[in-house]
């Protein structure tokens, strides 16, 4: 009776055991598909986690995203595949210039083994923003905006290097939003205006640029019409943002162009800060200003103000003048006695 009772005891523990590896086999399983026999099998999936397909960068930029696949599983390789390309045995890291979908899996060719697919969707390749729909370059948003002259608005979401045109019957509002734009070339302005352009900064800080290390940043043509920042009804004039800066002239009016200054600085690295026989308007009471930072002219908008004297008694000519806050009232009249 008690050798029957440990035979059982030894089937009981052998069987525990089967059992045992069994379960450690199948924690251990895939999604396995068998081609050779047309099986189907599946125990625990392992599919490749989310957090697994690593972007460079998770901002915005224009500039290609590398791609890190981390997952590691022995005896596996992982593949990947972009869009609706083929699949590739991932190797190491690869780069994207476009936003689109990563697909991921785990293989085996020995095995005749394909995981389960993880995906994951690279929308941060982008520069600037019309409404929801992003863009890679501000030219291709430029391009997006209808030429029926109604108002658009583009946001930039980050800085870009590239020389742009605003063509005849766009109305375009850019919003640094604190970004850059700086010139690619020295072949043409970094914004060169055609029609309208309103470039404002909704950024706390203001710090948005448009700048050329070139020559001109911003060249306004026959024609175009050039408004930096707003013209409230009560005028709120900012001397910091927007800036404008080019390595000879900050703004360049041409004959028969319009360039509203409203509000931030604009700059000239080499030459006058705005420049050309355009016309040049500003809010009502505020005149342009300019002073020398080094050998950079900066141009910005200070108040005016209208003095009038009182000659006692006398009489004085002319009995008004216009002086700019913070600048010297240059000469006076001169009152006489009657």
């Amino acid at each position: 009776m008690e050798n029957q009772i440990k035979k059982l005891s030894t089937r009981i523990i052998m069987l525990l055991a089967v059992v045992l590896t069994i379960i450690v086999q199948i924690a251990f399983a895939r999604y396995v598909i068998n081609h050779r026999n047309n099986a189907e099998i599946k125990l625990f999936e392992y599919r490749i986690a989310n957090d697994e397909i690593q972007l460079s960068t998770e901002s915005y930029t224009g500039e290609s995203i590398e791609i890190t696949i981390t997952a590691e599983k022995n005896g596996l390789e992982v593949e990947y595949k972009i869009g609706d390309g083929e699949w590739t045995t991932y190797t190491g890291p690869f780069s994207i210039d476009q936003n689109d979908t990563i697909s991921t899996r785990y293989v085996s060719d020995a095995d005749d083994f394909e995981g389960p697919i993880t995906t994951k969707d690279v929308t941060n390749i982008a520069v600037a923003k019309i409404g929801s729909t992003t863009y890679k370059t501000l030219e291709e948003a430029i391009a997006a905006v209808p030429a029926t002259g109604v108002k658009t608005t583009i946001e930039m979401l980050a800085s870009t290097t590239e020389n742009v045109t605003v063509p005849t019957e766009k109305d375009i509002v850019l919003d640094l939003a604190g970004n850059n734009v700086a010139a690619k070339s020295g072949n043409s302005p970094t914004i060169e205006v055609n029609g309208e352009l309103n470039l404002i900064d909704t950024s706390d800080g203001g710090n948005g640029k448009v700048s050329s290390s070139f020559g001109v940043s911003i060249e306004v043509n026959n024609g175009g019409e050039y408004t930096q920042g707003t013209n409230e009804q009560t005028p709120s004039v900012s001397t910091t943002g927007p800036q404008v800066e080019g390595q000879t002239n900050g703004v360049l009016v041409q004959s028969g162009g319009t360039f509203n200054f409203y509000d931030g600085k604009v700059i000239g690295d080499t030459s006058s800060a705005i420049a050309g026989t355009g016309d040049v308007t500003t809010p009502e009471n505020y005149a342009v200003v300019t002073h020398m930072d080094g050998a950079k002219e900066v141009a910005t908008l200070s108040a005016t103000h209208e003095i009038t004297f009182d000659a006692d008694g006398g009489t004085v000519s002319p009995n008004t003048k216009t002086v700019i806050e913070g600048e010297q009232y240059g000469e006076l009249p001169t009152p006489t006695k009657d």
